[in-house]
């Protein structure tokens, strides 16, 4: 199981998980992705479970759309939680999470919002509508 805050490199190692082949969002959407976040300052926490389908299938699509956005790993945290939902420095707890994957987006210092479990739309327009609105 990963827990705890490890980069995407481990999580690979540790689950045997791979890059999405195949998924490649829309560049004008990605393009705008990385305009808003630049100009932002977003920074980005994904909260996931290696136990679970859900961030199986989503935080490699996640970490891929924020490398296409050229987002800087220090940008980036990848929280592992246990069965509970928690991680030993407790981020998992302070950001209330009750369902895996969530990305909590943050600009100057707040929450400028979240996507729960599943993108209402797709990954990358649920962003761009978080990071437009913020």
């Amino acid at each position: 199981m990963v827990i705890g805050e490890h980069p995407w490199e481990e999580w690979k190692k540790q689950t045997g998980w791979q890059d999405p082949s195949g998924y490649a969002p829309p560049e004008a959407v990605v393009a705008e992705i990385a305009r808003l976040a630049r100009e932002k300052g977003a920074s980005f926490t994904v909260v996931g479970a290696s136990w679970c389908p859900d961030t199986r299938s989503g935080l490699p699509l996640i970490v891929r759309l924020l490398a296409l956005a050229g987002v800087p790993e220090g940008r980036v945290r990848l929280i592992g939680v246990d069965r509970n939902l928690a991680d030993p420095a407790g981020v998992a707890a302070s950001l209330g999470i009750e369902r895996v994957p969530t990305l909590v987006v943050t600009v100057a210092g707040r929450e400028a919002g979240r996507i729960v479990e599943h993108p209402a739309k797709t990954w990358e327009a649920d962003l761009l509508a978080i990071l437009s609105a913020a």
